[in-house]
């Protein structure tokens, strides 16, 4: 005979390592219903049942655990209890470059399991025009994915988003109401500069170009404006992987310098 695991016991897939559930839909008594694509993921895929226990967050709030006290078909009802802590809004700024949907989606997922607290899509003079159009750019579509990084990297907090489609505004209106002037940073393959060769002691701001890279007007317009050209190897990385790559570099760069200053 074999045994179906329960969620403690089950390794947990992409994107529902938390389950996020809103403020609404938990009931004073803790009871919370759900019939949508959750409620199939938690049947279909992991296998739950009276008893399982899974972790979820509320958002913008705290996280916690949920016993199932039912499930059938496309219902699962849920028993809450919260209670602790999540991680705390991100203070660090990603200004990403509009790209293909496909990426953008990806992007988002990662920026926000990540713990970035604003996202700044703006358009690079190499994004073709089209890309503007998508649908991916509407609130609805793109929190979507916000969440799902959310889950996966089991935060609470949704990230602030921004969106310039035209490169010059942003850096000559409205980048000092972005973000603060110190510890501003361009992944660029040509940088003189590597990740591991700067100091960070606060909340930083990074961007991340296009597939095909920043144009070398952009770079100096940036530059100009106190954003350190910084390289992550010899050759160029998709934008996907270049976000949680040059990110990590720089998080473990400001873990390096606080532990260093003299106490």
């Amino acid at each position: 005979m074999v045994q179906i695991a329960t969620l403690r016991e089950l390794p947990i897939p992409p994107k529902l390592n938390l389950l996020l559930l809103d403020p609404g839909e938990i009931g004073a008594n803790g009871h919370a219903l759900l019939r949508d694509s959750r409620a199939r993921h938690l049947i279909e895929v992991l296998r739950i049942q009276p008893g399982s226990t899974v972790r979820i967050g509320v958002l913008d709030g705290d996280v916690g655990e949920a016993e199932v006290v039912g499930c059938d078909g496309d219902r699962v009802e849920l028993q809450c209890k919260l209670g602790r802590c999540a991680p705390p809004p991100g203070q660090d700024t990603l200004f990403l470059a509009i790209a293909r949907p496909v990426v953008i989606r990806r992007s988002l997922e990662q920026a926000a399991a990540l713990g970035f607290g604003h996202i700044v899509l703006f358009r690079s003079r190499t994004v073709d025009k089209s890309h503007l159009a998508t649908s991916t750019l509407e609130p609805e579509r793109y929190q979507q994915h916000l969440r799902a990084g959310l889950e996966l990297g089991c935060r609470t907090y949704m990230p602030r988003v921004s969106i310039f489609r035209r490169f010059r505004p942003l850096v000559e209106d409205h980048l000092d109401e972005l973000v603060a002037r110190d510890h501003r940073y361009v992944a660029h393959p040509g940088a003189p500069a590597a990740m591991m060769d700067v100091e960070v002691s606060g909340p930083l701001a990074l961007v991340i170009g296009p597939e095909r890279g920043l144009i070398e007007y952009e770079i100096d317009q940036l530059s100009q404006r106190g954003f350190r050209a910084v390289h992550a190897g010899a050759s160029p990385l998709k934008v996907e992987t270049a976000i949680p790559y040059v990110y990590g570099q720089l998080v473990l760069r400001r873990g390096q310098t606080l532990r260093d200053r003299p106490s």
